[in-house]
């Protein structure tokens, strides 16, 4: 079993009652119910962080010469496509 530090939270009566209840349902301990809302919650934030990093380092994706090798890729496609066609 993994080291566990005892602490003191205060939460509102109502998100006691609640979670108390949903810990009952679960057959779990209020403990355990904490523990698993903390990781999920660390997780969601772990996953927008990462989220976040990824989405500025494509921020100024594509640029202006990808758009330019781009269209020309797409162009000498087309021509590809209409050579083709005309073969067949």
């Amino acid at each position: 079993m993994p080291a566990t530090i005892k602490t003191a939270v205060s939460v509102p009566k109502e998100v006691f009652a609640q979670a108390d209840s949903l810990a009952k349902e679960l057959h779990m301990s209020r403990s355990g119910l904490v523990t698993m809302a903390l990781k999920a919650l660390i997780q969601n934030f772990e996953a927008k962080r990462m989220q976040a990093k990824i989405d500025a380092a494509f921020a100024d994706y594509p640029t202006a010469g990808d758009r330019h090798t781009q269209a020309l890729t797409e162009e000498a496609m087309l021509d590809i496509w209409e050579q083709e066609d005309e073969e067949w």
